[in-house]
């Protein structure tokens, strides 16, 4: 977990799936151009991002154990 999960874990699932492919977008595009730390960041989101994703999804299958 990392600083910019509780940030990422207020938006909707829709939101984290624009901003995990926005990330991917700017590395693909532009690697080469930006900096070594502005490409860590993006992984350091990349990282929060999936971070939340298992979350949510550990937490659904919890839930529908429960139901079932």
């Amino acid at each position: 977990m990392n600083h910019y999960t509780e940030q990422f874990e207020r938006q909707s699932d829709v939101s984290l799936a624009r901003a995990l492919h926005d990330c991917y977008e700017t590395l693909s595009i532009g690697a080469g151009v930006h900096g070594n730390a502005y490409v860590a960041k993006l992984w350091t989101q990349i990282d929060a991002i999936y971070d939340v994703q298992m979350r949510r999804r550990e937490n659904l299958a919890k839930r529908s154990k429960i139901v079932s």
